[in-house]
């Protein structure tokens, strides 16, 4: 769940995947994972709510454990190392040549294994 007023996402991630921030002024990446376990896991469940500033330029990546999951041929995971990676390289493109631009990166790490997971996420960046 997320709210975005005014340059402040407030926020619970509820969820297996941290999301991520990259920032504009120096490329850095943050992962905002305040929250609590996955929605459905157990009975008795509660999550905190975080809030993170974001200025113009800033890109928020929400994305499921499938697109870190994706395995290749040898059966290796594309992994948060290498997502984290190609985030700061993807964000100065404007937000469809920067979706393109991770949808192709995963479809080239899977080449031709079988997809066995989705590779759901959103963009976001901020004006």
């Amino acid at each position: 769940y997320a709210e975005f007023d005014g340059g402040r996402l407030r926020y619970v991630n509820a969820a297996q995947s941290p999301v991520y921030v990259v920032r504009a002024a120096t490329g850095s990446v943050e992962e905002i994972e305040t929250g609590g376990t996955v929605i459905g896991m157990f009975a008795r469940q509660s999550w905190e709510d975080g809030a993170v500033e974001l200025v113009s330029g800033d890109v928020l990546l929400v994305a499921t454990d499938g697109v870190t999951d994706a395995l290749n041929p040898a059966e290796l995971e594309y992994g948060e190392e290498r997502l984290k990676a190609l985030l700061p390289r993807i964000a100065p493109l404007p937000l469809e040549a920067m979706a393109e631009a991770l949808l192709g990166a995963l479809k080239a790490w899977i080449e031709d294994a079988p997809q066995y997971d989705d590779l759901t996420f959103v963009l976001l960046k901020v004006k």
